[in-house]
This record gives structure tokens, sequence and C-alpha cells, in this order.
């Protein structure tokens, strides 16, 4: 991925990939995310992923994953875990076969890269041969409905300012959707402080959910360093809900400091179906 703010790159060449033959469904992906060379102390770094494709129906398909946090300079970074995150990709065409169609995925990095060179990035598809999967959790029937994905365009900024509220700069929009069945948020400390870590919550809000009250929800926690570089910058997720809501969607995203915090920046996302 390249190092430059904003900048998408093609993941595995601009060949793309070609669903195998016989697949059904792609029920999901693991993404591997990691910072190939030494980093520059104090920054981390976060990526996103874009799927798309023109032989089946694919997008929305953008979601946010966790990145890698700041370091002590000449120390170590920790590379996150790869998450799943379901996909329910019907691979059947429309004469009765099944794969072969091309789908492509594409990178980009939102915060400022702590390195000149940008991070390394790898997919990993599960499909099967049977078909979208019918899912159940928690007391939820989710169907054998596709999953879509879709975030903020760009990150906020927000300051040192205890129990201050921060919109991110512009809205964004679901199209098709029925309900929101995961939201998602990143904040990071943009050049990190010593002994503070970071503690708030994000929020949705939108006219258009069928209930009276936005989503909100925790960060996951990031504690403090003794020295100054060395902070987490983990995906806070909430998965299995089920918020209805109106075909077309506006989400108004937040994120509200708790005590203490320090200068950096938030983005948000959302799961739907």
């Amino acid at each position: 991925m390249s190092a430059v703010q904003y900048t998408e790159t093609q993941i595995g060449g601009a060949a793309g990939w070609v669903i195998p033959k016989g697949t059904r469904c792609i029920e999901g992906m693991k993404v591997s995310f990691s910072q190939p060379t030494a980093t520059i102390a104090a920054q981390p770094m976060i990526p996103r992923i874009r799927l798309d494709s023109t032989d089946i129906k694919v997008t929305p398909c953008q979601l946010l994953l966790e990145g890698t946090g700041s370091c002590v300079a000449n120390q170590d970074n920790v590379s996150p875990p790869m998450k799943y995150f379901p996909l329910n990709i019907s691979t059947v065409n429309k004469d009765g076969t099944s794969g072969g169609q091309l789908i492509t995925a594409w990178g980009t990095t939102l915060a400022a890269a702590g390195t000149t060179t940008g991070g390394w990035c790898g997919i990993t598809f599960y499909f099967n041969d049977t078909g979208p999967v019918d899912l159940h959790v928690d007391g939820f029937h989710y169907g054998t409905e596709q999953y879509f994905y879709n975030t903020a365009a760009l990150i906020t900024a927000t300051t040192a300012v205890t129990l201050t509220r921060f919109n991110e700069g512009a809205t964004y929009r679901l199209a098709g959707a029925k309900r929101i069945t995961g939201v998602y948020g990143i904040v990071y400390q943009v050049t990190s402080v010593a002994a503070i870590g970071i503690n708030g919550n994000f929020e949705l809000a939108s006219t258009d959910f069928k209930v009276p009250f936005p989503i909100r929800w925790m960060n996951e926690p990031v504690s403090s360093f003794l020295l100054a570089g060395a902070v987490d910058s983990h995906l806070s997720a909430v998965e299995h809900i089920d918020i209805p809501c109106n075909d077309q969607t506006t989400i108004q995203g937040a994120w509200t400091n708790g005590a203490p915090n320090t200068i950096g920046a938030f983005i948000t996302g959302v799961q739907f179906q």
C-alpha cells in the first residue's frame, strides 16, 4: 500500500483475482496488515480496504481494519491480528455455473503513514460450494443476505479537551439498506504522549434509523505507556446487532473524548444488510 495519505493502491496486482470455478459463495474474508520497514516513532498507520467487481454484486464493500499503533523509536511495533469480516456474496452466474468471476481489492492509508514505505496487505477469502450461509447469532436471524460495508470518507481531527464531542466532517450514505448489523470506529493519537491513553465513545446518529436513539459504543481500551510513542490503536467493533433503517440512510459519525486525552483523529464505519 502507498504511504501517502488517502492514496488508493490495488492489492494483489492489476489483474485482480479470479474466483475459483465451482464455488457458490464468498462467505467472508480476513485481511493481514503489517508495516514492512522501520517505523517513525510515535506515529500509527490506519488502513482501509475496498472490494470491487464488474462481474458480481460486491459494492459497497469499504471497511476499516485494525492498524498498527505507534511505537517508541528503535523499538518493536506489534502487528494487529487478522479479523474475520462476513460477506455472504453469491458467486452463481445467470447461466447456473458458479465461480470464474473477477474481483479486485484496494487499500488506502488513512493516517499519515509513520514510515516512508506503505503497509503490506494481503487478503484470505473463505469460499464454499453450497451457497450463502443462513446465519443465526444471539437470537437474531440474519438470513442468507449479503453483508455490505461503508465508512466515512476522511478521518476527523480531535483535540485534548475532556468530554468534548467531535462530529465527522461529512455524513455518509447507505443505499439499499434494511438494517445496521455492525458498527466500527478507530481513534488514535496523531503523535502519542507519555502517560496518556485513549478513552471515550463513538456515536452514529441518523433520522433514518427506525429506533429513537443513536448507536453509541465505547472504544477498545488503549492504556497509557511510560514513554512517548508507545500507544496502541484498536478497531472498536460491535457486531451482531439489528438496527432497522431506511433504504437510503444518511449517517453522522461522532467521537466524544473521555479524560484524559490528547490530540488525535478518528473515523467510523458500518456493516449492513
